[in-house]
């Protein structure tokens, strides 16, 4: 990690538009750190990730047959019962 990169999509990135903004320390101004300063693209692809992660964690809960392919009491938690 770079020490100007942001944070998206469980990963670093350096900023789309190569930008960084001064942290500085309120006792004095002087510069304590620079952190990378995202715009609109950044954006774009961070919202990108999080509909990505949302669609893959619905995918992931998704039962893999239909619920009404099997009647009430016939699965396999219930067999030999």
């Amino acid at each position: 990690m770079g020490a100007t990169e942001i944070l998206y999509g469980g990963r670093w990135h350096p900023p789309a538009g190569g930008q960084s903004s001064a942290v500085l320390n309120p006792s004095d101004g002087g510069e304590l750190a620079r952190v990378g300063r995202g715009g609109e693209e950044d954006v774009d692809r961070a919202v990108a990730a999080i509909r990505f992660a949302d669609e893959a964690e619905a995918v992931e809960r998704s039962p893999t047959e239909p619920r009404s392919a099997s009647p009430p009491g016939s699965g396999p938690a219930t067999a030999g019962a």
